[in-house]
């Protein structure tokens, strides 16, 4: 079983920015020649998740967790991640696991992400302005750029 293409995003109720719903997604893909049972554990921010899914032999399937199906993966006041210049670049560490049905490790990733929230504005003629997790703007105008 192999963890592929993994993938962390995150949602803030703008402007309050006192909370994040964090989503998770994974593809899991069974290599092996049998299918079974697999255990998903993610670890986020201390807060540690497990799910159970069944994988058929060469089967993918994407796994995603978020605050309504794992209520750990709601963040209470978010250190938030900040463009160069515009305030600090916190990171948080994520472990990716899944474990066979006797708790052996068949594959994990580590890495870390950040919690924000890019939008964007434009419409017509207008320039494109893009907004970082709440209020400040990086560009204006920005070239190669489009609201479609």
């Amino acid at each position: 079983m192999t963890i592929e293409n993994p993938f962390v995003s995150t949602a803030l109720p703008l402007p309050d920015t006192t909370r994040a719903d964090v989503t998770i997604e994974a593809t899991l893909r069974n290599h092996g020649n049998r299918a079974g049972e697999r255990h998903a554990t993610r670890t986020l921010r201390r807060h540690r998740v497990r799910g159970s899914r069944d994988a058929r032999t060469g089967a993918a399937k994407t796994v995603k967790l978020d605050p309504s199906t794992t209520p750990a993966l709601r963040l209470d006041h978010p250190k938030l991640w900040w463009p160069a210049g515009y305030g600090e670049q916190n990171l948080y560490p994520v472990q990716l696991s899944f474990e066979t049905a006797d708790k052996a490790v068949s594959d994990s990733k580590r890495f870390q992400t950040g919690v924000r929230q890019f939008t964007y504005t434009g419409e017509g003629n207008d320039p494109l302005r893009i907004f970082s997790t709440a209020a400040a703007s990086l560009a204006a105008g920005a070239t190669g750029a489009s609201p479609k």
